[in-house]
């Protein structure tokens, strides 16, 4: 049986409510709650799951989906704003927001994915992100707007 396994940060009271409704749901198998994990290990994490979630709002500035996707993970997204970033994947892996069956429906459509096709998926995604937001990117996006900068406080010189 697959293991699932959740790394996300939640309130005390949330995660007991979560892990009555595993109990009830006869669900502790294949479900384990780790909490929270440090920097050095989310990587790992990433690196061996089969799909990441992240239900945060649209206009949100959550990150977690960029870090799973930079781990070669796929991400599903709540968030309308990973679209662009997801390009042509944004049908398969954008859920509507606190729709659950939307969320269940596109999960399964990643995980009955061959383990190929979602290392080929994982590999595309990682690609996107680092091209478009990795730290050289962001160098050189930073030196275009500090030059813009520079040259607008640049004093005028009269005719």
């Amino acid at each position: 049986m697959e293991r699932r396994q959740g790394t996300g940060k939640t309130g005390e009271g949330n995660v007991e409510a979560i892990r009555a409704q595993i109990r009830a749901e006869a669900l502790a198998e294949e479900v384990e709650l780790v909490g929270a994990l440090g920097p050095d290990e989310v990587v790992s994490w990433y690196r061996r799951a089969a799909a990441h979630v992240n239900a945060t709002r649209t206009g949100s500035g959550d990150k977690a989906a960029l870090e799973a996707m930079s781990c070669g993970c796929p991400s599903l997204a709540a968030n309308e704003g990973f679209r662009e970033i997801l390009g042509d994947r944004a049908a398969a892996l954008v859920f509507r927001q606190g729709d659950a069956a939307d969320l269940a429906e596109k999960l399964a459509g990643v995980l009955a994915l061959s383990s190929d096709e979602r290392e080929a998926m994982g590999r595309e995604l990682r690609a996107r992100i680092v091209r478009d937001h990795g730290l050289l990117g962001l160098a050189d996006r930073l030196t275009v707007v500090l030059r813009e900068v520079a040259a607008s406080a640049r004093p005028r010189r009269r005719p």
